[in-house]
């Protein structure tokens, strides 16, 4: 019985670094959707976010200041899906996939010299709070960010009135025109919001978990995002319980001898891109999308 409580203890311990990226750009682009606007390129955004925040902290040596470079990387890539998605009204599929292609090529083009490198990590911090479950000990500020940054969301998306607006935007945002709202003010806002999102959650990679930065060390995060926020049905707290499910998902083949479990450790790790894979296919319906609650006008970029 020890044994299995302290496998499930480590479990969840890694489940927080490898949930944290996927909360962080997952909390974004649940903004982002709400709002009407579908951004497929959160991968392309996550590895500039990586490459950014890595070669920033190679180079000054503060990973917070990489954090937040990243952020602003994200940002900026995000601006230009809004351009076109929101100002020239294009189509936000093919806008959101040209990002995630050219996102992945600037970040192999920015950070490819700096293979073999290792940069400092954020710093850990250990909580000493009474009842605090002891796998959500030891890990950095940001980890513990992201955390609250979810009921912080849920807050203000749920229960003020900027949340009802932005709710009205993604549902009809002809009617939400018509009394006033300016519907691509909105729209920008949070597709910035989740861009900045999705850098941070890039930064995280090189900053907390391997401590240097490789071709590909994204691993599809970025889609598995797009598929836990329909997991979480748009709704932070959701998308928080969600994130951390899949990153226990994600974490199994480093307890599964602890638990008896003899699988393949490919087939484990292919688990998580496999369900995103039947999310997105089922979500993709329309008689789906009115059932779990997705923005009507969602992926529509007339107005």
């Amino acid at each position: 019985m020890a044994d299995t409580a302290t496998a499930l203890s480590n479990l969840m311990r890694y489940a927080v670094d490898y949930s944290t990226p996927l909360l962080l750009a997952a909390l974004g682009e649940a903004l982002a959707e709400r709002s009407g606007v579908l951004n497929l390129g959160v991968e392309g955004i996550m590895a500039v976010g990586s490459a950014t925040g890595f070669v920033v902290t190679l180079h000054t040596g503060n990973p917070w200041l990489g954090v937040t470079t990243a952020g602003l990387a994200g940002l900026l890539l995000a601006a230009v899906h809004a351009f076109f998605s929101v100002t020239l009204r294009a189509n936000q599929i093919v806008s959101g996939l040209a990002l995630a292609i050219a996102g992945l090529g600037l970040s192999s083009m920015a950070a490819s010299g700096y293979l073999g490198l290792t940069v400092e990590k954020l710093e850990t911090i250990h909580l000493d709070v009474p009842l605090l479950p002891s796998w959500l000990n030891d890990h950095n500020a940001l980890a513990y960010l992201a955390l609250l940054l979810a009921p912080l969301l849920w807050v203000l998306s749920e229960r003020t009135e900027w949340g009802l607006t932005v709710r009205a935007v993604g549902d009809d945002p002809t009617t939400a025109r018509s009394v006033g709202i300016n519907v691509a003010a909105i729209r920008y806002i949070c597709v910035l919001a989740g861009g900045a999102g999705a850098g941070v959650a890039g930064a995280y990679l090189p900053l907390s978990v391997y401590g240097s930065w490789f071709e590909g060390i994204t691993a599809g995060r970025g889609w598995i995002a797009l598929g836990i926020v329909i997991l979480g049905f748009w709704n932070p707290l959701r998308v928080l319980f969600a994130s951390y499910f899949v990153g226990a998902v994600m974490s199994l083949p480093h307890v599964a001898p602890a638990f008896g479990l003899r699988i393949n450790e490919y087939l484990l790790l292919a688990i998580p891109y496999l369900a995103v894979i039947a999310v997105l296919s089922v979500a993709s319906l329309e008689a789906a999308k009115k059932r779990v609650g997705a923005p009507m006008s969602l992926g529509k970029s007339e107005y």
